[in-house]
């Protein structure tokens, strides 16, 4: 008997120990084959793939769009919900082969933005009325009761991801349904988009956190400025806010939240500069002093920013 077939009798009787399959072979030399000099046009290919399928969704969407007026109601719902159905559902089942799984996240992606629009046409077509609040609700809420399902069935992240998006567009809406005022609902969602991702950055789908941390920040920072801007003095508050990001921040360990928090202090900063100190020792005095503030303070966050870094 020959080396050779030594070797695959012993990987026989691997298998059969571990109760691996062919086709689990098979998978494991995809993902883990070595790379060679083909590396460089794999990535000319993948380009290639991604720019074509771009011009031939540009292509189907012009073609929609020329033929819409002459298309009825169940013809608009079908041509738009049904392409978002189908990826939905070719992504799960890429999900069931290893050799495949990476188109997954693609085809979700598609869903995500197929799905929506086509219950906003199917509602447009079927219903009268114009509440946007009420439409965003019966949109969103099944939607993201679906995305939620199926991550909690495939543990996929990109699905945490839209479940998480649809969500906030669910309550975004219903709060406004309820007539609360925009900018306290813009500074709920960011506060508790901000808590959503600290959670989420303990789990092994923390992936989208670092964009869902800026994203949050930013929102909330803006929501509480237009809370407390015009009721001076307690828009001195402000400054206090930013520097309390900055600290959550460090304690999040995100270079990315920070980032936004430096952008805040600084428009805050900025604020008061043009508020209160432009006129008392003249403008460009406040803006010399403006300068040395944020030097000051992109400084320190450049050091916070290694510390983070060193943590990680």
């Amino acid at each position: 008997m020959s080396n050779k077939e030594k070797a695959l009798g012993k990987i026989v009787d691997l298998a059969e120990k571990n109760g691996l399959t062919i086709e689990d072979i098979a998978a494991y030399f995809v993902r883990n084959a070595p790379q060679t000099q083909q590396g460089s046009s794999s990535i000319v290919m993948k380009l290639l793939t991604y720019v074509g399928a771009l011009f031939i969704f540009s292509g189907i969407s012009a073609f929609v769009a020329l033929l819409w007026d002459d298309l009825n109601s169940a013809a608009r719902v079908i041509i738009t919900f049904g392409p978002g159905l189908v990826a939905l559902i070719m992504g799960l089942a890429a999900l069931k082969d290893a050799r495949y799984a990476k188109a997954a996240t693609p085809l979700f992606l598609i869903a995500a933005f197929l799905e929506p629009a086509g219950l906003f046409v199917f509602l447009k077509e079927y219903f009268d009325g114009d509440d946007a609040a009420l439409a965003t609700m019966v949109v969103f809420a099944p939607l993201a009761a679906q995305m939620g399902l199926f991550f909690y069935a495939k543990r996929q992240t990109s699905l945490l991801f839209f479940t998480v998006i649809y969500g906030f567009a669910f309550f975004g809406a219903a709060m406004a349904k309820l007539d609360i005022d925009e900018d306290l609902v813009a500074t709920v969602l960011g506060l508790s988009g901000l808590l959503i991702s600290h959670a989420i950055n303990k789990t092994p789908h923390r992936a989208f956190v670092p964009f869902s941390y800026f994203i949050a920040a930013l929102c909330m920072a803006t929501g509480a400025f237009s809370l407390l801007e015009s009721i001076p003095p307690f828009d001195f508050l402000l400054i206090g806010l930013a520097a309390l990001m900055i600290y959550a921040s460090v304690v999040a360990q995100s270079r990315s939240f920070l980032v936004a928090s430096v952008i805040v202090m600084l428009g805050y900063l900025g604020y008061y500069t043009e508020e209160y100190f432009a006129d008392v020792t003249g403008w460009p005095l406040a803006l010399i002093v403006m300068g040395m503030v944020m030097l000051g303070i992109s400084s320190y966050a450049v050091k916070l920013g290694q510390k983070i870094q060193t943590r990680i």
